[in-house]
């Protein structure tokens, strides 16, 4: 629920452009990927594409939300400008309990496995991250990198 309304705020800020004019690009890991994944999914839902160009790329990594490539492809088409970027590591436990705590119906997660859409890129990010969750944080430079998400200095 928190997630839901954070993400929700941060839509707004995007959408009323508090934030400035220019496009964003997010980038999120677990809990944080989750807030991120509910913004673009309430821009997504706006009339007449209102949220298409708030955002230019947007990188999830570990996110504990769906797989579905329906719902990954519609805010790919209506909000994101650039590239959307699902970095996951497979057998995470930890991360898996998450999900499963808010989705017990639901069968894939995105932070575990790739998302199966042209739309979507998606990284095996376990070369970068340690055997614990807790890492995810030290390994997300490492990512955008391997990625080519951020400029070279």
């Amino acid at each position: 629920a928190a997630a839901k309304e954070a993400g929700a705020a941060l839509a707004y800020a995007l959408r009323t452009r508090s934030l400035g004019r220019r496009p964003v690009s997010l980038i999120a890991i677990s809990l944080g990927a989750r807030v991120v994944w509910q913004c673009l999914e309430v821009l997504a839902a706006l009339p007449k594409e209102e949220g298409r160009g708030l955002v230019h790329d947007v990188l999830l990594f570990a996110a504990p939300v769906t797989n579905n490539p329906a719902r990954w492809e519609r805010v790919g088409r209506h909000v994101i400008t650039g590239r959307l970027i699902n970095a996951y590591v497979p057998g995470d436990s930890q991360l898996g309990a998450l999900y499963r705590l808010d989705h017990l119906a639901s069968k894939g997660c995105c932070g575990l496995e790739p998302v199966d859409s042209p739309r979507v890129e998606s990284y095996d990010a376990t070369a970068h991250v340690a055997g614990d969750s807790h890492s995810y944080h030290f390994a997300l430079p490492a990512v955008c990198d391997a990625v080519a998400l951020l400029p070279s200095p």
